[in-house]
């Protein structure tokens, strides 16, 4: 807490608070990661081992019950702001049609976040990402101007005064997912201006992307407390490690978003009991899997029977964030054969105990440190990469952000230095 190079004060001073999890695992790519938290599952037994492509008709398994679902079914109200990442070429696919009441924010990823388009390439665009959805199938997409991070706050904090007003003691899973610190880097100028110290552009766009993002936590939580009462809990995490290519960094751990090392599946993530009756502030070190948060709000909410035949991998933490007691031993971080995979490569990678191996395709076996200077500082001292991040550098004066952050940026530096 309080350690690096990005100022967060109020992150730091949530989590000072909370529970600091020092072992808390996901999977290399976000939608792996969102479909473990949603379903309570592996991300290789949902079926979705990688981020989904723009235009792809994959989704959750129908057959699977959601998050959302359950807490429903044990009383609660459900509802979703943010980035989905799940599925949506059919209603059913959608938050609303997996078991939220609501939804506002996007489907896919790389959003712009002022115009909210996607692009494939420079002159290219996929659209517009924004809208908002019932479960009743209404719907409304519409121009949202404001930075994301910003929409998405003012949206969240509504979503709690409004339940507190219509609902009255039943209690709301909020399910809060900013498309911050994802590319393409755009923050607002106020939040960069705290970044200035910073001499990488792509790190110091990356840091003013945070800097909205920690006092929007700090919204929310203020706001939590002020209309849902201390009987909250806040749980804070990322969907996988720190883009290298994109500003982000994960040391000490060895490379990052994309591979199976630490740094790219270990990653940031504390929960905050304003009650003081589920968790025993401090850092805790067991293993902790995104799929574990499933059973374990199901135990709080008193309906862990809910998932008893469900065949889950996440396993119920309440008693290690209650009493630091062992309950996970080990994590399968990833799995897939080269049928499974958008390249054909495979990978599997699971850690037991002290121990962790790591088999299939590597994926930039590299480490890298807080530039210096305004280039990436990485361990690969080949030409290739100096090279390649300047032509991207290029493209993005010529384009922008935007328009570049598939082709060239994210083909170039992403995908073609981590095969």
């Amino acid at each position: 807490v309080g350690a690096g190079t990005i100022p967060t004060p109020n992150i730091d001073a949530l989590a000072g608070a909370g529970v600091r999890l020092r072992s808390h695992y996901v999977h290399p790519t976000c939608t792996p990661s969102r479909a473990a938290l949603m379903t309570g599952r592996y991300a290789h037994n949902t079926g979705l081992s990688f981020a989904m492509f723009p235009g792809s008709v994959a989704g959750l398994p129908p057959d699977m019950a959601t998050l959302p679902q359950l807490l429903r079914e044990a009383g609660y109200a459900a509802h979703m702001v943010g980035k989905w990442h799940l599925g949506h070429a059919q209603w059913a696919q959608t938050p609303v049609g997996r078991g939220f009441q609501s939804h506002v924010g996007s489907f896919m990823w790389d959003l712009e976040s002022y115009t909210k388009q996607i692009w494939r390439g420079p002159g290219e665009s996929l659209g517009r990402d924004w809208g908002r959805y019932h479960e009743n199938r209404s719907y409304e997409h519409f121009l949202e101007p404001r930075h994301a991070t910003l929409a998405l706050t003012d949206e969240a904090a509504s979503r709690m005064t409004r339940h507190r007003a219509e609902a009255g003691e039943q209690p709301l899973f909020l399910y809060v997912s900013y498309n911050a610190a994802h590319s393409p880097l755009q923050p607002e100028p106020e939040w960069e201006a705290e970044c200035g110290h910073v001499p990488h552009l792509w790190r110091r766009q990356f840091c003013g992307m945070v800097v909205g993002l920690d006092r929007a936590l700090a919204t929310l939580a203020d706001t939590a407390r002020a209309q849902l009462g201390d009987n909250t809990v806040l749980v804070v995490t990322s969907d996988n490690g720190g883009s290298t290519w994109f500003g982000g960094l994960n040391a000490p751990l060895r490379s990052g978003k994309l591979t199976p090392f630490e740094g790219g599946v270990r990653v940031p993530a504390f929960m905050v009991d304003f009650s003081g009756r589920y968790s025993r502030p401090g850092e805790l070190g067991r293993i902790f899997h995104i799929s574990d948060w499933l059973p374990t709000f199901l135990s709080w909410a008193g309906a862990a029977h809910l998932a008893a035949n469900l065949g889950l991998d996440g396993v119920d933490q309440s008693a290690a964030l209650r009493a630091g007691e062992l309950v996970r031993r080990d994590v399968v971080l990833e799995m897939f054969t080269s049928s499974d995979s958008h390249d054909g490569s495979e990978s599997v990678a699971f850690r037991s105990g002290r121990f962790k191996i790591i088999q299939g395709n590597f994926r930039d076996p590299h480490w890298y440190s807080e530039p210096d200077s305004d280039r990436v500082r990485t361990t690969d001292s080949s030409w290739v990469p100096r090279l390649l991040e300047l032509v991207v550098r290029a493209a993005e004066r010529v384009f922008g952000p935007g328009p570049t952050d598939l082709l060239p940026h994210a083909l170039l530096l992403n995908m073609q230095l981590q095969q």
